[in-house]
């Protein structure tokens, strides 16, 4: 597996293209100390401060379209893997589709793009530091991880080096896994993960916002939400606010 490292970049997602335009063959990882443009989900922006990873995975398309865009629950399930070696993964879960959190607040984000038969898998993950005044509560990783931990003799502080390395290899491992064994193996492991699935939810849709309660997630992704009124409603993209369960 081929890793880069860059300085300062607009965004590595960007910076990927130019290295598979150039020659490189998929999959390498794309990784920088900071971007001036990095973007999440629908068009938003994130923001990137040093010491925090920002990288790109590149990877050829699936064979269908469909099976590529389930690459980002795939993604989820390796960051889920890349944190647990570092925190406690009872503190860990996933919010559909594939927001990582960390004791409910966002710890990383995750974006998929189709480029030239080349899936880019953008990751950007708050090692030692997170936003303010963002519209879903954020953390990092350092601040989360115990006393004991940070006052060793050689503490095992994250580095964007050392999380890329084992994310890298679970993405591997769960990309194959998809290939080989289907999405239902990754959607029995996802949902052991998930947050509040089953949960009651606030669905923010382009055209309309409704509430329900979210019972499961479907063959192909989709989040399935019940409706006051019996309808089962399978949502494929949009913002889905879960409210908190009474043991939280």
């Amino acid at each position: 597996m081929k890793f880069v490292f860059l300085g300062d970049v607009g965004s590595t997602n960007d910076e990927a293209v130019s290295y598979f335009e150039a020659g490189d063959k998929p999959p390498f990882w794309i990784a920088a100390k900071s971007q001036s443009a990095g973007r999440g989900r629908r068009g938003r922006s994130w923001q990137s401060d040093n010491g925090n990873l920002y990288c790109t995975g590149v990877y050829p398309v699936l064979n269908t379209p469909q099976l590529t865009g389930l690459l980002s629950f795939t993604a989820a399930l390796a960051l889920y893997d890349a944190l647990e070696t570092y925190i406690d993964p009872n503190d860990i879960s996933i919010k559909w589709p594939n927001d990582v959190l960390v004791k409910g607040a966002k710890v990383a984000g995750i974006l998929l793009e189709m480029r030239n038969n080349h899936v880019l898998v953008g990751i950007g993950v708050n090692l030692v530091s997170s936003p303010e005044g963002t519209p879903y509560p954020a953390t990092s990783l350092l601040a989360n991880m115990t006393e004991a931990q940070l006052s060793q003799i050689e503490p095992a502080i994250p580095t964007p080096e050392s999380v890329l390395a084992v994310l890298a290899a679970r993405f591997q491992h769960w990309h194959d896994t998809l290939i080989e064994r289907g999405f239902v193996h990754l959607r029995q492991v996802w949902l052991l993960r998930a947050k509040n699935v089953p949960g009651n939810v606030t669905v923010n849709l382009s055209n309309e916002s409704f509430k329900g309660r979210a019972i499961d997630m479907g063959p192909n992704g989709e989040l399935q939400v019940r409706l006051m009124n019996g309808t089962i409603r399978n949502i494929h993209a949009g913002d889905v606010f879960f409210e908190p369960r009474d043991d939280e």
